[in-house]
């Protein structure tokens, strides 16, 4: 059928569509016949570009690289063989990441566009960190920063300089990395200033990162104080965690905090301090979730008395919810743990109530219902067709 489009462009555009989807499902031999067929080189490029996106996932790196090579942009092969350096590095094929590393600072060499030579060297960076050879690492560090300084676009030169931030902290730079970092124009330092604080605390330097983050404003300051008490959470230091999802100010952004906190605390068995910290949320959305999640904890350690109490008290703030969306979601997420629970009864009831709170929320009641045993759906079944007749008329 691409092949009847008479008009090149069309035809081609087809192509690289066809190419994009045969390499999406992992057939890759039709995906490469297919964008060989293109014409036009700029859509060609485009689906050798997805194609080996694909064959990168698949770990085969003879595949990548000779597909890498096809590419015609000077700038588009140095970059992509550089973060094929970096997936060559990681599986630990040193040698060959060395070896294609030096094939890539040619390329990087003769390119002309300071972005896309700086990125190329920025991936390097990665890659000598993952090779082990922090010095050379730095050094293209060097290199990449010196040519972004030189780009008059803000947005690139911000997103570049973060990028460069995060390779320094892989590097063992972290002053750097904060340096760059304090360098990002205050257009771009919410986003940018929020990953380079989470990668400081991944390297286990956590006063660094919140020193980072304490700089930005509200709301930027809540989503990074945010991420970093994720980062310690998974590290298991629910104490520093805690202090930083006490000084979130927004609501919404605290409540998200406090729910991964009292759900971490669960799963490590102390459920009177999961409870606890639950408490800390306001929003009635957030709280009914958060003490569904505990219940279904509870029982699963065999408090059942507890899981019961807890569901309980989700559903009072569940009805409290003002919003009829919100709270069809929050029954419905509450029926999900409640099913988990075992108590099928409670789980038909609470869907019944999310039906009728929210009729037209259709294919959330039955991406619920999918999760259960088929028996909830009696008694629920009624409710929805009253709720849904009424909505109707």
């Amino acid at each position: 059928l691409a092949n009847a489009f008479t008009e090149p462009s069309s035809r081609d555009a087809a192509l690289h569509e066809l190419a994009v989807a045969a390499a999406g499902v992992g057939d890759l031999d039709r995906a490469e016949a297919l964008a060989q067929s293109i014409t036009g080189s700029n859509p060609r490029e485009r689906a050798r570009h997805a194609i080996l996106t694909a064959v990168s996932r698949t770990g085969d790196h003879n595949r990548a690289e000779a597909i890498a090579r096809t590419l015609m942009d000077s700038d588009s092969k140095a970059q992509a063989l550089a973060v094929l350096a970096v997936a060559i590095s990681k599986a630990g094929d040193l040698r060959r990441a060395k070896q294609l590393a030096t094939d890539v600072k040619s390329l990087a060499r003769a390119t002309t566009t300071p972005g896309a030579r700086a990125r190329t060297l920025c991936e390097l960076a990665k890659a000598m960190v993952w090779v082990g050879d922090l010095d050379a690492a730095n050094r293209l560090i060097t290199d990449a920063e010196a040519i972004t300084r030189t780009i008059d676009y803000y947005y690139a030169r911000d997103e570049l300089l973060r990028t460069l931030a995060i390779a320094a902290v892989q590097a063992g730079n972290v002053d750097r990395a904060d340096a760059l970092a304090r360098t990002i124009s205050s257009y771009s330092q919410p986003e940018e200033l929020r990953a380079i604080a989470v990668a400081i605390a991944q390297a286990h330097h956590v006063d660094r990162a919140e020193a980072l983050a304490r700089t930005l404003r509200s709301p930027a300051k809540d989503e990074a104080l945010h991420a970093l008490a994720t980062v310690v959470t998974e590290a298991g230091d629910l104490d520093r965690a805690e202090i930083f999802a006490r000084a979130i100010t927004k609501s919404e952004i605290r409540g998200r905090a406090f729910t991964e906190l009292a759900t971490a605390a669960a799963a490590a068995g102390d459920m009177d301090r999961a409870e606890t910290l639950a408490g800390n949320i306001t929003r009635n959305d957030a709280k009914a979730s958060a003490l569904g999640a505990l219940a279904a904890a509870a029982a699963q350690a065999g408090d059942q008395a507890r899981a019961d109490k807890l569901i309980t008290n989700a559903e009072t703030f569940a009805r409290a919810i003002a919003n009829s969306d919100a709270q069809a979601r929050a029954f419905t997420e509450l029926a999900s743990a409640v099913a988990e629970v075992g108590d099928l009864d409670r789980a038909r009831h609470l869907l019944a109530l999310a039906i009728s709170v929210e009729p037209p929320r259709i294919r959330e009641w039955i991406a619920a219902i999918s999760r259960f045993f088929p028996s909830i759906i009696t008694g629920a079944g009624e409710a929805f067709v009253n709720a849904y007749k009424t909505q109707a008329s």
